[in-house]
């Protein structure tokens, strides 16, 4: 589990940056934002996966992924992001805490 933990660690560590950008940030800079969280968070799920975690760890990306996408569909429509934003934040803290990290 270390080796892995260890592997996807820079990319929930990035995610956790990155969310803590939006405020304050342009539409066009949150967008960008935004995009590089989606891909990290592909990759997060394209992750080989040690058997104890895969069915949880699996789910909590496809949440995250999905919390991302309303991030995203926020951005574009110029609403308040607030509420994605927290919802993006609980699913990574679900994540780094399958990990213990």
């Amino acid at each position: 589990m270390g080796a892995f933990a260890a592997q996807v660690q820079l990319h929930l560590d990035d995610a956790r940056t990155g969310l803590g950008m939006l405020d304050g940030s342009s539409p066009a800079d949150a967008a960008q934002i935004v995009d590089q969280l989606q891909q990290d968070a592909e990759r997060l799920a394209e992750t080989a996966t040690p058997s104890e975690i895969e069915d949880d760890w699996s789910s909590s990306v496809g949440e995250y992924q999905s919390a991302l996408t309303a991030l995203r569909s926020a951005v574009d429509k110029g609403a308040d992001t607030s509420g994605a934003t927290d919802a993006a934040r609980a699913m990574l803290q679900t994540l780094r805490d399958l990990l213990d990290i």
